[in-house]
C-alpha cells in the first residue's frame, strides 16, 4: 500500500559525489543511503521529484516513489 511523502530531506556530499535522502509520511520514514544513487543525475532526478510534484507516493513493496493525483494540465 503506497503512502503520501509528507516532507523530505536531502543531502549531497561534493567530495565524492554521492547523495542521501529520507522521505516522511505519517507514521514512518525511509532512507536511501549515499550507495543508492548511481550517478549525479540520477539523485538530482529524485530531489526533482520530491521538490515540483504533488503529492507524492512511497510504495515500500515495489520500492517506487512517484507522483500520482496531480490534475491533468494543471499549467504549471
Amino acid at each position: 500500500m503506497a503512502v503520501e511523502v509528507k516532507s523530505y530531506y536531502a543531502r549531497w556530499k561534493p567530495e565524492n559525489h554521492t547523495g542521501y535522502i529520507v522521505i516522511y509520511w505519517e507514521g514512518g520514514s525511509k532512507t536511501f543511503p549515499e550507495s543508492s544513487f548511481e550517478s549525479p543525475q540520477e539523485f538530482q532526478v529524485v530531489v526533482d521529484l520530491l521538490r515540483n510534484e504533488k503529492p507524492i507516493w512511497w510504495d515500500e513493496p515495489t520500492g517506487r516513489l512517484f507522483a500520482s493525483g496531480e490534475p491533468v494540465g494543471e499549467g504549471e
